[in-house]
């Protein structure tokens, strides 16, 4: 189903692929990660995320092979909704920087009144509210009660 035209079609079974436990699905997803459709790179990498951790568990040298990742990702990547996706495998990880990007990444994005990119980043921040740093929870507990 990842292979299907109908975009609907693919975004759902690339979202269902993050309960995957075997490498084939992990190879699948490493290569929509690169895919034309941004929202397809969107879901593949978080999918991606998790299943690699789910095989490879979390020791310093996967979360290392997996920031590598993602790092060459961000440098070709311009969309703004991948590069959330992005940061927020790189947050945990334990890149401290990556939760202050995504938080930049959302101040922008309401300055610019971009709806579709505002929900989106406060669903990622929700999810990695109680492992923020506080002075980041409290600027994202601010720009969620701003909406």
């Amino acid at each position: 189903m990842t292979f299907d035209k109908e975009d609907i079609v693919k975004l759902e079974a690339v979202d269902s692929l993050c309960i995957g436990k075997t490498e084939m699905s992990l190879q699948r997803l490493k290569k929509l990660c690169r895919d034309d459709d941004y929202y397809v790179r969107y879901f593949a990498i978080q999918s991606f995320c998790d299943v690699f951790t789910r095989i490879h568990g979390q020791t310093a040298e996967a979360k290392q092979i997996l920031i590598t990742f993602l790092q060459k990702l961000i440098i070709e990547e311009e969309a703004g909704l991948v590069r959330l996706a992005i940061y927020k495998g790189l947050f945990l990880c334990g890149d401290s920087d990556a939760s202050a990007k995504i938080v930049s990444l959302l101040v922008d994005a309401m300055k610019k009144n971009d709806n579709r990119f505002i929900s989106p980043a406060l669903n990622i921040l929700c999810e990695m509210t109680d492992i923020l740093p506080n002075d980041l929870r409290k600027q994202v507990e601010f720009y969620m009660g701003e909406i």
